[in-house]
């Protein structure tokens, strides 16, 4: 769920689905030789079972409803199957930069909050993380403590975790279990 995932071919997977809603990414994807579909991780168009591994990297944490991508993601995932996820992590330095270092510029003024200042002078905190995540004005974005992310990925049997780009990008490593539920 979200493409490329280069880094899944470098592993030795041989074959590789990737779903995105996003056009540009699937097509990189395809000229790489990996399958693609375009469609949503909410919605995934695979039988029950169906994957060795899943894979989302910055996709989750983007979802109106994570929850719902999670069970999905455990719907398609065989049993003693792997997952690798990526979400935005918190306490990180990024997120620092978020709440602290940008909220002194937009309070002096600075030409790139314009627009959003117009739109929104008293964003909420939701409002302003997602904002300043991805690219100014991203429309949603969420930012999860270890404790807040094992909670979401429950489901899963959660092997190992470990930080990447100082924190922000909190990579969780599981699998989910021989007996489904």
């Amino acid at each position: 769920v979200g493409a490329p995932t280069d880094i899944l071919l470098n592993m030795g997977f041989p074959n590789i689905t990737c779903i995105d809603v996003n056009k540009d990414r699937l097509w990189k994807a395809q000229k790489k030789g990996f399958f693609c579909i375009k469609g949503i991780a909410q919605d995934l168009p695979f039988k029950d079972n169906y994957f060795d591994l899943v894979y989302s990297f910055g996709v989750i944490h983007h979802a109106v409803n994570p929850k719902n991508i999670v069970d999905e993601m455990y719907r398609v995932l065989k049993p003693n199957g792997f997952i690798c996820v990526m979400l935005y992590g918190r306490p990180s330095l990024r997120y620092l930069e978020i709440m602290i270092l940008r909220k002194i510029l937009w309070h002096l003024h600075y030409y790139r909050y314009d627009d959003l200042r117009k739109q929104t002078p008293r964003p909420t905190k939701e409002q302003w993380i997602s904002w300043n995540t991805d690219n100014l004005g991203c429309p949603l974005a969420r930012v999860y403590t270890k404790k807040e992310a094992l909670a979401l990925l429950n489901r899963f049997k959660i092997c190992k975790s470990w930080a990447e780009r100082s924190g922000w990008f909190r990579i969780y490593a599981g699998r989910k279990s021989s007996t489904t539920s």
